[in-house]
Parts: C-alpha cells; structure tokens; sequence
C-alpha cells in the first residue's frame, strides 16, 4: 500500500540521492498500471451485477449445490433413520428395471428386491409381435434412489429421477404402453445413466462405443448438465456415445467390447480432450464399462463378471486385469479367437460381488435374475436362452 509516510520517505531519497529517481518513478508506474487493471477489473464486476450477470452465475452455482446435495441426501439416506412406516423403505428394497430404444421409449418395470429367486422371471414383454422392433432395445438396472441421465447422440442431455417414469405391468411390458421422452429431429437416445452419486467423484469420463474416452472435471461436468448438453464424444460418425462413468483420481477405468477384448486404464493417464483409448475392428463396439478404485477396503472382494451372448459367464479376479499406459492397443482378450470366430459375443458386464444380482435380458423378451454368488459358480445361466440382448448388475 502507498502511505503519506512512504511518499515523504520516496522525496527525501531523491533529494539526497538524485540518481535513485529514475528507480522510483519506474516503480510507481508499475503500481498504478497494477492499480488500474483491479479498478476495471472492479468496474467490470460492478457492471456485471448491475445487469444482474454475475447474481444470475451466483443463482446457478446455489441450485447446482442444492441439486448435489439432494442426490446425495436421497442416495446415502439410511433405511433405518426413516420410519418404517414410511413408504420410501418399500422404494429402497425394489430394482428398478429400464428397458429402453432409440426413439425414447422407455418401459420401467419395479420388482421388490424380497421376491428376487435364482433364475426367477421377473418381467416379460408382450409375445406375438417384433418387441425388439427393428431396434435393438438397451436395459439398465437401478436402484429407487436413482437420478437418471438421459443421453442423447447429439450431446444433449436430460436429467429424470426414477419416480418421474411410471411403472409398467412387469408380466406384460409394450412398447406402446411405454413412457415417451422423444428426441429431437435427426437425434437418437443411445444411454440411460445412473448419476446419482456423481458429487462423491473427481471425474466424470464420457465413452463412445469405439473405445474414444473424454475426462471431464466433476465440477465442469456438473454445469454441463445443468445446461442439458455434454458434447457427443466421437470424432467421427458412425461412432456414437456410449455412456458415462464416474471415477476418483487413483481408479482405473476398464472397457469391454463386443468381441470379448478388455483395456484397464489409469484415470490419471486418461485425455481431456477426445481420444481413442481402446483399437477396435470394423464391426466391434463396447458393451461394458465399469471403475476399478484402489481405494476399496481389502476386506470387500470384488472379480469382474462379463455375460456372453448364450449366457455363458467369463469371471476373473482384478488382479488379471493389466492396465496399459499407451493409447490405441487392442487390450486383453476375454476368450479365443476360436470361440470368437465361432460367434461367441459379449452382452454386458462389470465389478461384482457375491450378494449383487444380475438381470439377463433374452431375445425371447423375457427378464430373469440371477445370484451373482451362483453365477460365479456354475459359470452359465440356469437353462441358458437361445440369446440374450442385455445383462445388468445391480448392487445391494
């Protein structure tokens, strides 16, 4: 700060010694350049919230916090805290089943997580008629306390809680009973995400189905949704987005494709910009994405389970997985290349544990469950079905 007293002591320096002007005279220019750059910078502050520009940023920075801490209110609440009178103790004991297409139809089918048996069929579409439609339909398996983000192959996005969607008769799922948030012209619904716990996570990173990874910063990503649009992650067509992943800085994040390969890759090594992580041939696309953390306590066990197209199951421990630190390689293959010439195809899969269950999707447009415990067992679905088209974890 620039005092009477500093001013008197600068003059009496250069009265005495005159050569030391020069020195001090370059140093007040370049505190009031210093000073002039604050004052506008104070002015442009001072504009921007008398237009009301900077409260309207402020507005939007509170409603961001406020919608993180009511994902995380609903999604870490414990039963117990809640009396058990209350309606939400039903809510949290159900799996949300969703099954979806690009056109925005969604069907939404509750199961009560007490009545889920060993190979137990617990939803059916409609026979007699092309339920899969010409298109084939994705599944994904939630739980009530969900928020949903809905992602379209233009980047933009929508975010839906569970309750929003309306449940469908399980035992007769139509598509033309299906709830319908249709997308825009010359747009395609490619994912439904779980993002509920998105606020605990340092990254948020977007994958298309050609193995291209972009990492986006938690709290960039959060105003990205407030704003309802991602980006679309690809370079190229026909590569379209494949969904999103939450990771900690020290997991590492692994891809499985179609053909049976699997790459494990550092978050840390992962770009900001788009990239092609994972080499796939012509016809390969992704299937499975799931987070690796190093973080996890030594006494929960976790193996990675990946479904195959004739309900066979391919289960390793983590420790099979080696990660690579180079971008555009082919990965780990999940089987041979006999069994892959032979047709044998990956539907779905990711990190599990003995109590999780798992929801297999058949061409037949049936829905059954399964133990993973027992999965991991016997290595194949009871009576396995002539395809599946889907598979999907779901946590306890």
């Amino acid at each position: 700060m620039v005092t009477h007293e500093k001013i008197e002591e600068w003059i009496c320096e250069v009265e005495e010694r005159p050569s030391s002007a020069p020195v001090i005279i370059r140093y007040i220019a370049n505190r009031l350049s210093e000073l002039t750059r604050r004052n506008q910078e104070l002015l442009a502050d001072n504009i921007a919230l008398r237009t009301d520009k900077k409260v309207d940023d402020y507005e939007n920075r509170i409603s961001n916090l406020e919608y993180q801490v009511g994902l995380l209110k609903r999604q870490l609440s414990e039963p117990g805290l809640i009396d058990s009178s209350s309606p939400m103790i039903a809510q949290h004991e159900s799996a949300i089943l969703f099954v979806y297409n690009s056109k925005g139809k969604i069907l939404k089918a509750v199961i009560p997580v007490s009545t889920l048996e060993s190979g137990k069929a617990v939803a059916q579409f409609i026979t007699g008629e092309n339920w899969i439609d010409a298109d084939t339909p994705m599944f994904v398996v939630v739980n009530s306390r969900e928020e949903l983000l809905l992602i379209y192959d233009s980047g933009r996005t929508m975010t839906l809680n569970v309750d929003d969607i309306p449940a469908n008769d399980a035992t007769q799922l139509d598509w033309q009973h299906a709830y319908l948030q249709e997308p825009r012209s010359g747009e395609a619904l490619v994912a439904i995400m779980p993002v509920a716990k998105m606020g605990l996570f340092d990254y948020a990173l977007q994958i298309s189905r050609r193995g291209f990874v972009k990492k986006i910063m938690e709290g960039s990503f959060e105003s990205f949704i407030a704003n309802n649009f991602i980006g679309a992650g690809i370079k190229l067509t026909p590569d379209k987005p494949f969904g999103l992943i939450f990771a900690k800085k020290e997991d590492n994040l692994v891809l499985v494709s179609r053909e049976g390969f699997l790459l494990s890759m550092d978050v840390g090594r992962l770009p900001f910009a788009v990239e092609e992580i994972l080499q796939l041939s012509t016809n390969d696309h992704l299937e499975a994405i799931f987070v690796v953390s190093k973080s996890t306590p030594t006494e929960v066990k976790s193996s990675f389970l990946v479904m195959t197209e004739g309900g066979k199951v391919i289960n390793r421990n983590l420790s099979w997985i080696e990660p690579v630190s180079s971008f555009r390689t082919r990965g780990q293959s999940l089987f041979s290349k006999e069994k892959r010439t032979s047709g044998v195809r990956v539907v779905g899969g990711g990190l599990a544990q003995d109590d999780d269950w798992g929801f297999a999707l058949a061409i037949s447009g049936q829905i059954t469950c399964h133990p993973i415990k027992e999965l991991f067992s016997t290595g194949a679905l009871p009576n396995p079905p002539t395809g599946l088209v889907g598979f999907s974890l779901l946590k306890k």
